[in-house]
């Protein structure tokens, strides 16, 4: 596969989900901070979200959809998606300080590896694994009931979203140390 991003992959559909899931940020943020509405509303763009995400990983890969575009914007969703509502949360108190830094230091150095990835080593973005996935997926699932109130199961989820999120970290850094270290980079 070239890694050069062809904007015109934009028109397939596992890219146009990323791009929705992109859109439904400010809307579920504005539902949930905004006082107009119940818990409920922010829940179900969450769901749709998490639900598009799914859908554009299964057609992509089902339907050998995946591009170089596809391989930016589907992380940059899930990213935004999660660090733009972990500041939400915060900004409520509705989750304990270490989760919001633990979760949003995380993305910060995915961010900055990325960059190292793209401007040392010349690769592009390393695909989702399995921690990485499931820390996304625990992510949706524990946001989706912290807004339905069950903050008993929604708060040691997210501790355990904290867990899985530093094993994807792990996993993902030690994956670029062996490429820099390929490249010798290191």
């Amino acid at each position: 596969m070239n890694n050069r991003i062809d904007w015109r992959d934009i028109t397939k559909i596992p890219n146009l989900l990323s791009v929705f899931r992109l859109v439904l940020i400010p809307a579920c943020v504005y539902t949930f901070i905004s006082d107009k509405y119940e818990a409920w509303v922010p829940f179900v763009i969450i769901f749709v979200s998490w639900l598009t995400d799914v859908l554009d990983g299964y057609i992509a890969r089902h339907f050998n959809m995946i591009t170089q575009l596809g391989m930016v914007l589907d992380p940059l969703a899930d990213k935004l998606t999660q660090v733009v509502f972990l500041f939400a949360l915060y900004s409520k108190n509705w989750i304990p300080e270490i989760i919001f830094y633990v979760l949003t230091g995380k993305e910060f150095l995915m961010l900055c590896g990325a960059i190292f990835l793209k401007k040392r080593l010349k690769e592009s973005i390393i695909p989702a694994n399995k921690w990485g996935k499931s820390a996304t997926g625990l992510f949706y699932l524990s946001i989706g009931l912290l807004l339905l109130g069950f903050d008993s199961i929604a708060i040691p989820l997210l501790y355990l979203t904290m867990i899985i999120t530093i094993a994807a970290f792990v996993s993902y850094s030690l994956i670029v140390y062996k490429m820099a270290k390929e490249k010798k980079q290191l």
